[in-house]
């Protein structure tokens, strides 16, 4: 399965310019078998979820989820899929995270952005599952860092566009 993990939609994420009808519907025209709509700071309900899908006109086997981007105290920026709730800025902590959510998979979002390189004990950190090494705001030096510390760690890892924008919706997904 082909999926979009990554993104912000105009609704939710003041930063974006695309609205989360306008990505589904692009992602789905892309061969992109599911979207996860990770906006900062808040969970999509069931609800919306459904009647997104009916906006965007795409059909059932097209999987549309709800994750969020929740910048940590400790980790910067977070990818937390499963969670039980929207979570405040820098409010929390990774282990705040993962406390109130055994069961959600949590991923680092950008940690080499901006040329940093992380730790390896951050990188392999057990309330981690995992790291994003690929990532449209990525230079292709960080990328390049962030691959040979995956191949060096051997931690999971993922990719995901971080789409603000309709014409690079899909750049980053991930198979599964």
């Amino acid at each position: 399965m082909i999926v979009e993990m990554h993104c912000h939609t105009s609704e939710y994420s003041s930063c974006s310019m695309v609205s989360a009808a306008d990505m589904v519907k692009k992602a789905y025209l892309m061969g992109i078998q599911a979207i996860v709509l990770t906006d900062h700071h808040y969970q999509w309900g069931e609800d919306e979820l459904e009647a997104l899908r009916d906006k965007a006109g795409v059909p059932e086997i097209f999987k549309i989820f709800s994750g969020q981007e929740v910048t940590t105290t400790d980790y910067g920026d977070i990818l937390v899929y499963g969670g039980k709730r929207s979570y405040e800025k820098k409010k929390y902590s990774l282990a705040d995270i993962r406390n109130d959510n055994p069961d959600a998979a949590i991923i680092w979002a950008h940690p080499y952005r901006n040329k940093k390189v992380p730790a390896p004990g951050k990188l392999l950190n057990p309330l981690l599952d995992g790291v994003e090494i690929f990532n449209s705001n990525l230079t292709i030096l960080e990328a390049s860092h962030a691959l040979k510390d995956w191949h060096h760690h051997k931690f999971t890892a993922i990719g995901g566009t971080d789409t603000h924008a309709l014409s690079y919706t899909g750049s980053y997904p991930t198979i599964f």
